[in-house]
């Protein structure tokens, strides 16, 4: 694996979390392929059309802080497979921040010099914990 390709897929699945975090869905969306998938959802504009129904869309008050860490990779010239453990602070208001732990596997392709999503699934492992 070429190192720049490692940190360009770290910087991909960084942007992810501090764009979501930061409700900027669109750009969100942009790290798809296309025909990317996200879950259930198939292409960007669905992704980006589910995001904008999402808690974070719908409650101005939740604030969410996505990391990711302990990420393997796998690259394959053009394409790549990751994994990845998430840990997710949530708090609504003022209320007790709460605790999310789940697990990111993803399938990314190298698309005109730009690393992004073909799949991206989330596992939860825990929801709601103080």
């Amino acid at each position: 694996m070429d190192n720049r390709d490692d940190a360009q897929i770290r910087n991909t699945l960084a942007r992810f979390c501090r764009l979501l975090d930061d409700r900027r869905f669109p750009e969100v969306g942009e790290l798809f392929a296309p025909r990317g998938r996200m879950g259930r959802r198939a292409g960007r504009d669905q992704i980006v059309e589910s995001l904008g129904r999402g808690g974070l869309a719908r409650t101005p008050g939740l604030f969410r802080k996505h990391l990711t860490g302990n990420i393997v990779l796998e690259v394959d010239h053009d394409t790549a497979a990751a994994e990845s453990d998430l840990l997710l602070f949530e708090r609504l208001g003022e209320s007790p921040w709460e605790l999310r732990t789940g697990v990111y596997r993803d399938t990314l392709e190298r698309i005109d010099g730009r690393w992004l999503f073909t799949d991206r699934q989330l596992t939860w492992t825990a929801n709601g914990l103080r």
